[in-house]
């Protein structure tokens, strides 16, 4: 299995992104997807999609890009400290 970081381009109170532990690149951008979407859920939101209603379009969730960060997760590993 391999630790992914998966972004979408959007900015919060610092870079949105999603950390999913998959086999392949394909795997983690559709898990991630998953997690964008329902974070992207709400009542009062502007966008309908499939009946829910979202406070995002629906590239919040589709136009992602992993970065593989560990080949193999049975390894120990330290990632980089940041403020963002």
């Amino acid at each position: 299995m391999k630790l992914f970081e998966v972004r979408n381009g959007y900015i919060g109170e610092s870079v949105t992104k999603c950390f999913v532990i998959a086999e392949t690149e394909e795997r983690a951008l559709e898990l991630a997807s998953i997690s964008f979407r329902e974070e992207s859920k709400f009542e009062y939101g502007n966008y309908l999609y499939d009946g829910e209603k979202h406070l995002y379009h629906q590239a919040y969730w589709t136009n992602l890009k992993a970065e593989c960060l560990v080949d193999d997760t049975t390894k120990e590993y330290r990632g980089e400290s940041r403020d963002y």
